[in-house]
């Protein structure tokens, strides 16, 4: 779907089918993107006895535990929640689905 809107005297158009990712996908690797001090990305089998989270190990099932520092692995998103005394949300905050925004 395309969106043509004004902006500041200038029309903007995108393509809301065809969206860039600029994501970077989580991995359990060594190599995965990471910042200052955080502990890595981490998947693990849940194991209990004789069970095991993990077909590959013989389980019957994958059931992973995971470990992740939002801010310290992979791409989030900022907010004024990361310097503030008050918890505060991203999703809880923003209430539209598109926004022009500039990215540096």
């Amino acid at each position: 779907m395309e969106v043509r809107l004004a902006h500041k005297g200038k029309e903007l158009a995108f393509d809301l089918s065809n969206p860039l990712d600029i994501s970077i996908p989580l991995r359990d690797d060594p190599q995965q993107v990471n910042c200052f001090w955080a502990p890595l990305f981490e998947v693990s089998p849940v194991r209990s006895g004789d069970f095991v989270g993990s077909t590959a190990e013989g389980g019957l099932l994958n059931f992973m535990n995971v470990r992740i520092n939002p801010h310290g692995n992979g791409t989030h998103t900022e907010c004024v929640g990361h310097i503030s005394r008050e918890p505060v949300s991203i999703h809880k905050t923003l209430r539209k689905s598109h926004f022009l925004a500039r990215l540096i």
